[in-house]
């Protein structure tokens, strides 16, 4: 009992961390993709 009740512990932790990294990398693509579009609206 208490060795599933840690694998799901573990399990929502991992999950937790995966999701917070994906956000963080969403948000790493957002800015690159605007200093990206930065330039060439200048350039435009």
């Amino acid at each position: 009992m208490d060795e599933t009740l840690s694998h799901i512990h573990l399990f929502s932790f991992l999950l937790k961390r995966f999701h917070f990294l994906t956000i963080h990398h969403m948000l790493l693509i957002q800015g690159l993709l605007r200093t990206k579009k930065l330039p060439t609206k200048s350039a435009a």
